[in-house]
């Protein structure tokens, strides 16, 4: 099993990404349950993600918590919060409520990623991000 790879270390995953959907926007980037995305239309939702998280105030060294189910959308999530400079918190949506708490308040998390469908923690005074 040869695992030994070349790559860059002056770049990013962000940067590496971006540069793969450049070069192939029509290749299948991800496939889930019920998604199949290009790489061209993973960048432009993680690009629309980073938008939204920026016009929150997410910035480098602030932290996102992200509570969403396993799909093509948690990498977009994950990619978009990256691209803003800012780190992410995964938080398994079936978690109960006083774990989420906990990693919400010990990560100090600036803002909060949920699915569509996830209904947030009770009490929580950060921004929400659906």
């Amino acid at each position: 099993n040869q695992t030994v790879a070349a790559y860059s270390h002056d770049k990013t995953i962000v940067d590496l990404f971006e540069e793969q959907a450049v070069r192939t926007p029509e290749a299948v980037a991800i496939v889930d349950e019920n998604t199949v995305m290009t790489y061209g239309e993973l960048l432009a939702a993680a690009n629309r993600i980073a938008i939204v998280l920026s016009q929150k105030g997410l910035r480098k060294g602030a932290i996102a918590g992200i509570t969403m189910k396993r799909s093509a959308m948690l990498i977009a999530g994950i990619l978009g919060v990256l691209k803003t400079g800012a780190a992410y918190v995964p938080i398994d949506p079936e978690y109960p409520e006083e774990r989420i708490h906990y990693m919400l308040d010990d990560s100090k998390a600036d803002v909060l990623i949920v699915d569509h469908d996830v209904v947030p923690p009770a009490g929580y005074s950060g921004g929400i991000v659906t």
